[in-house]
Protein backbone atom coordinates (compact mmCIF):
# COMPACT_ATOMS: atom_id res chain seq x y z
CA UNK A 1 0.00 0.00 0.00
CA UNK A 2 0.75 3.65 -0.70
CA UNK A 3 1.34 5.46 2.00
CA UNK A 4 0.06 9.16 2.66
CA UNK A 5 2.26 12.27 2.63
CA UNK A 6 2.40 14.02 5.62
CA UNK A 7 3.69 16.98 5.80
CA UNK A 8 4.67 18.89 9.12
CA UNK A 9 5.15 22.40 9.35
CA UNK A 10 4.89 24.45 12.50
CA UNK A 11 4.68 27.94 10.62
CA UNK A 12 3.97 29.41 13.98
CA UNK A 13 5.79 30.31 16.36
CA UNK A 14 6.52 31.57 17.14
CA UNK A 15 7.52 32.00 19.30
CA UNK A 16 7.83 35.07 16.10
CA UNK A 17 11.48 35.58 17.25
CA UNK A 18 18.47 35.03 15.26
CA UNK A 19 17.80 33.76 11.92
CA UNK A 20 20.16 32.18 9.34
CA UNK A 21 21.48 35.04 7.61
CA UNK A 22 23.13 35.38 4.04
CA UNK A 23 26.77 37.24 3.37
CA UNK A 24 28.67 38.94 6.16
CA UNK A 25 27.22 39.37 9.45
CA UNK A 26 26.56 43.23 9.93
CA UNK A 27 26.92 43.75 14.15
CA UNK A 28 25.13 47.27 15.38
CA UNK A 29 26.78 49.30 16.80
CA UNK A 30 27.77 49.07 20.99
CA UNK A 31 25.90 52.23 22.34
CA UNK A 32 26.80 53.57 26.03
CA UNK A 33 23.91 55.27 27.43
CA UNK A 34 23.64 58.50 29.22
CA UNK A 35 21.45 56.98 31.98
CA UNK A 36 20.81 53.39 32.63
CA UNK A 37 17.51 52.21 33.41
CA UNK A 38 15.21 49.63 32.55
CA UNK A 39 12.99 49.01 29.73
CA UNK A 40 9.06 48.38 29.75
CA UNK A 41 6.93 47.94 27.21
CA UNK A 42 5.39 50.93 26.13
CA UNK A 43 1.74 51.90 24.61
CA UNK A 44 1.96 52.62 20.83
CA UNK A 45 0.86 51.67 17.24
CA UNK A 46 3.20 49.59 14.87
CA UNK A 47 3.43 47.82 11.32
CA UNK A 48 5.10 44.66 11.29
CA UNK A 49 6.66 42.50 8.52
CA UNK A 50 6.47 38.60 9.49
CA UNK A 51 8.01 35.83 7.58
CA UNK A 52 8.94 32.36 7.45
CA UNK A 53 11.28 30.15 5.45
CA UNK A 54 10.94 26.50 6.46
CA UNK A 55 12.88 23.75 4.85
CA UNK A 56 11.38 19.69 5.70
CA UNK A 57 12.79 16.33 4.87
CA UNK A 58 10.38 13.20 5.52
CA UNK A 59 11.10 9.61 5.14
CA UNK A 60 7.96 7.53 3.88
CA UNK A 61 8.91 3.75 3.02
CA UNK A 62 12.25 4.56 2.74
CA UNK A 63 11.80 7.10 -0.03
CA UNK A 64 12.68 10.93 1.15
CA UNK A 65 10.26 13.70 0.46
CA UNK A 66 10.99 17.03 0.82
CA UNK A 67 9.69 20.32 0.93
CA UNK A 68 10.05 24.38 1.16
CA UNK A 69 7.43 26.48 2.33
CA UNK A 70 7.32 30.33 2.81
CA UNK A 71 4.95 32.22 4.80
CA UNK A 72 4.44 35.77 4.94
CA UNK A 73 2.40 38.55 6.58
CA UNK A 74 1.86 42.28 7.25
CA UNK A 75 0.33 43.20 10.67
CA UNK A 76 -0.82 46.74 12.05
CA UNK A 77 -0.52 45.96 15.91
CA UNK A 78 -1.60 48.19 18.98
CA UNK A 79 -1.14 48.63 22.47
CA UNK A 80 -3.54 50.77 24.22
CA UNK A 81 -2.92 51.48 27.85
CA UNK A 82 -5.77 49.65 30.81
CA UNK A 83 -5.64 49.71 34.44
CA UNK A 84 -2.47 47.87 36.85
CA UNK A 85 -0.05 48.95 33.92
CA UNK A 86 -1.60 46.01 31.55
CA UNK A 87 -2.30 47.02 27.58
CA UNK A 88 -4.99 46.00 25.41
CA UNK A 89 -3.41 44.77 22.67
CA UNK A 90 -5.03 44.53 18.39
CA UNK A 91 -3.69 42.41 16.23
CA UNK A 92 -4.95 42.89 12.59
CA UNK A 93 -3.65 40.91 10.02
CA UNK A 94 -3.33 43.01 6.26
CA UNK A 95 -2.56 40.67 4.02
CA UNK A 96 -0.89 36.99 3.47
CA UNK A 97 1.36 35.24 1.26
CA UNK A 98 2.12 31.59 1.25
CA UNK A 99 4.24 29.29 -1.10
CA UNK A 100 4.93 25.80 -0.92
CA UNK A 101 0.91 25.10 -1.26
CA UNK A 102 0.15 24.36 2.49
CA UNK A 103 -2.27 27.21 2.13
CA UNK A 104 -4.57 27.55 -0.07
CA UNK A 105 -5.50 31.01 -1.55
CA UNK A 106 -9.33 31.38 0.28
CA UNK A 107 -7.59 30.28 3.95
CA UNK A 108 -5.07 33.50 2.83
CA UNK A 109 -8.05 35.45 1.55
CA UNK A 110 -9.91 34.78 4.37
CA UNK A 111 -7.39 36.02 6.87
CA UNK A 112 -7.08 39.31 5.33
CA UNK A 113 -8.53 41.43 7.79
CA UNK A 114 -8.76 39.10 10.78
CA UNK A 115 -8.45 40.76 14.05
CA UNK A 116 -6.67 39.42 17.52
CA UNK A 117 -7.23 40.92 20.64
CA UNK A 118 -5.62 40.14 24.08
CA UNK A 119 -4.53 41.85 27.52
CA UNK A 120 -0.66 42.05 27.60
CA UNK A 121 0.98 41.99 31.09
CA UNK A 122 4.56 44.38 31.74
CA UNK A 123 5.98 41.21 31.38
CA UNK A 124 4.86 40.25 27.81
CA UNK A 125 2.70 37.38 29.05
CA UNK A 126 -0.60 37.18 27.00
CA UNK A 127 -4.58 36.39 28.39
CA UNK A 128 -7.98 36.63 27.51
CA UNK A 129 -6.95 36.44 23.80
CA UNK A 130 -9.59 36.24 21.19
CA UNK A 131 -11.04 36.73 17.77
CA UNK A 132 -8.91 33.72 15.72
CA UNK A 133 -11.49 31.96 14.86
CA UNK A 134 -11.19 32.83 11.16
CA UNK A 135 -7.54 31.43 10.73
CA UNK A 136 -8.32 27.82 9.32
CA UNK A 137 -5.49 25.32 8.17
CA UNK A 138 -1.99 25.87 9.08
CA UNK A 139 -3.13 29.56 9.47
CA UNK A 140 -4.55 28.91 12.67
CA UNK A 141 -1.29 28.43 13.60
CA UNK A 142 -0.51 32.13 13.12
CA UNK A 143 -2.95 32.50 15.97
CA UNK A 144 -0.56 30.80 18.32
CA UNK A 145 2.11 32.91 17.49
CA UNK A 146 0.42 36.22 18.18
CA UNK A 147 0.02 35.34 21.61
CA UNK A 148 3.71 35.01 22.22
CA UNK A 149 4.49 37.68 19.70
CA UNK A 150 5.59 40.51 22.06
CA UNK A 151 8.98 39.26 24.15
CA UNK A 152 9.10 38.54 27.80
CA UNK A 153 10.45 40.51 30.12
CA UNK A 154 11.39 40.53 33.80
CA UNK A 155 8.59 42.14 35.98
CA UNK A 156 11.33 45.15 36.84
CA UNK A 157 11.74 45.95 33.06
CA UNK A 158 14.80 44.68 31.02
CA UNK A 159 18.16 45.54 31.24
CA UNK A 160 21.62 45.08 30.22
CA UNK A 161 23.11 42.03 32.03
CA UNK A 162 19.55 40.67 32.98
CA UNK A 163 19.41 36.95 32.91
CA UNK A 164 16.62 33.79 33.49
CA UNK A 165 14.84 31.17 32.57
CA UNK A 166 10.90 30.46 32.36
CA UNK A 167 8.71 27.80 30.86
CA UNK A 168 5.96 28.19 28.01
CA UNK A 169 3.24 26.24 26.60
CA UNK A 170 1.91 26.57 23.62
CA UNK A 171 -1.37 24.23 22.10
CA UNK A 172 -1.88 25.02 17.99
CA UNK A 173 -4.97 23.73 16.13
CA UNK A 174 -5.08 23.32 12.46
CA UNK A 175 -4.50 19.79 10.57
CA UNK A 176 -2.78 19.12 14.12
CA UNK A 177 -3.48 19.78 17.31
CA UNK A 178 0.16 20.01 19.50
CA UNK A 179 0.80 21.08 22.58
CA UNK A 180 4.41 22.39 22.16
CA UNK A 181 6.26 22.73 25.95
CA UNK A 182 9.80 24.95 25.77
CA UNK A 183 12.01 25.82 28.56
CA UNK A 184 13.58 29.28 27.56
CA UNK A 185 17.03 31.06 28.62
CA UNK A 186 17.17 34.77 28.30
CA UNK A 187 20.03 37.21 28.54
CA UNK A 188 19.55 41.15 28.29
CA UNK A 189 22.89 41.96 26.10
CA UNK A 190 23.84 45.36 25.91
CA UNK A 191 23.18 48.67 24.29
CA UNK A 192 23.09 48.93 20.46
CA UNK A 193 22.46 51.48 18.16
CA UNK A 194 19.61 50.05 15.62
CA UNK A 195 17.68 52.06 12.69
CA UNK A 196 19.12 55.45 14.60
CA UNK A 197 17.93 54.33 18.13
CA UNK A 198 19.15 53.37 20.97
CA UNK A 199 17.85 49.75 22.10
CA UNK A 200 18.23 46.51 23.68
CA UNK A 201 19.14 42.95 22.76
CA UNK A 202 17.23 39.70 23.86
CA UNK A 203 18.78 36.34 23.61
CA UNK A 204 16.60 33.57 24.00
CA UNK A 205 17.68 30.08 23.70
CA UNK A 206 15.15 27.33 24.15
CA UNK A 207 14.90 23.51 23.89
CA UNK A 208 11.21 22.20 23.28
CA UNK A 209 8.87 19.09 23.05
CA UNK A 210 5.96 18.44 21.01
CA UNK A 211 3.52 16.00 20.73
CA UNK A 212 -0.32 15.44 19.41
CA UNK A 213 -2.19 14.12 16.88
CA UNK A 214 -4.69 14.79 13.74
CA UNK A 215 -6.25 13.17 10.62
CA UNK A 216 -5.47 13.69 7.29
CA UNK A 217 -6.78 11.88 4.17
CA UNK A 218 -9.44 9.85 6.44
CA UNK A 219 -6.36 8.75 8.47
CA UNK A 220 -5.76 9.31 12.49
CA UNK A 221 -1.69 10.24 12.94
CA UNK A 222 0.36 11.13 16.09
CA UNK A 223 3.34 13.16 16.48
CA UNK A 224 6.20 13.28 18.93
CA UNK A 225 9.22 15.40 18.59
CA UNK A 226 11.85 17.66 19.65
CA UNK A 227 13.92 21.13 18.59
CA UNK A 228 15.73 23.80 19.57
CA UNK A 229 15.20 27.45 19.07
CA UNK A 230 18.04 30.36 18.80
CA UNK A 231 16.38 34.15 18.86
CA UNK A 232 17.02 37.82 18.95
CA UNK A 233 14.29 40.28 19.88
CA UNK A 234 15.00 43.74 20.07
CA UNK A 235 13.48 46.42 22.51
CA UNK A 236 13.79 49.87 22.05
CA UNK A 237 14.58 52.44 24.71
CA UNK A 238 11.57 53.82 25.14
CA UNK A 239 9.39 50.19 25.34
CA UNK A 240 8.73 49.59 21.80
CA UNK A 241 9.58 45.91 20.04
CA UNK A 242 11.70 46.82 16.69
CA UNK A 243 11.61 42.82 15.47
CA UNK A 244 13.30 39.33 15.99
CA UNK A 245 14.86 36.95 14.42
CA UNK A 246 15.11 32.91 15.28
CA UNK A 247 16.33 30.08 13.79
CA UNK A 248 14.75 26.63 14.33
CA UNK A 249 15.53 23.00 14.04
CA UNK A 250 13.33 19.76 14.97
CA UNK A 251 13.02 15.98 14.65
CA UNK A 252 9.49 14.89 14.45
CA UNK A 253 8.28 11.52 14.13
CA UNK A 254 4.74 10.43 12.59
CA UNK A 255 2.86 7.84 13.77
CA UNK A 256 -0.25 6.38 11.44
CA UNK A 257 -2.20 4.36 14.13
CA UNK A 258 -4.22 2.19 12.33
CA UNK A 259 -1.14 1.18 9.99
CA UNK A 260 1.41 0.76 13.25
CA UNK A 261 3.69 2.88 10.52
CA UNK A 262 6.04 6.00 11.66
CA UNK A 263 7.98 8.23 9.22
CA UNK A 264 10.76 10.36 10.90
CA UNK A 265 10.86 14.07 9.67
CA UNK A 266 13.16 16.93 10.08
CA UNK A 267 12.38 20.73 9.63
CA UNK A 268 14.41 23.67 9.83
CA UNK A 269 12.84 26.96 10.03
CA UNK A 270 13.96 30.44 10.17
CA UNK A 271 11.74 33.57 10.95
CA UNK A 272 12.43 37.25 10.87
CA UNK A 273 9.60 39.94 12.58
CA UNK A 274 10.31 43.67 11.00
CA UNK A 275 8.45 46.69 11.71
CA UNK A 276 7.17 48.96 8.40
CA UNK A 277 8.40 52.59 8.84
Amino acid sequence: MRSSVFLFVVLAPIACGSASRSGTAVTPPVVTPAASRAVMLSPGTSRFRVISHAHQEQEIEGNKQEGNFVLEFLATVTLAPEATNRFRMTFVIDSVRAEGGLITAAEAGRAKGARMTGVLAPTGEMTEFSGDSVLTGQLSNVASSVRLFFPRIPAGGAEPGKQWSDTTETKTAGAAQLTIHSINDRHVLDWIEQAGRRALRIEIGSHYTLTGSGQQMGQDFGITGDGERHSMQVLSADGHYLGATSRDSSKVTVTLTAMGMTFPSVQVRADTVSTIP
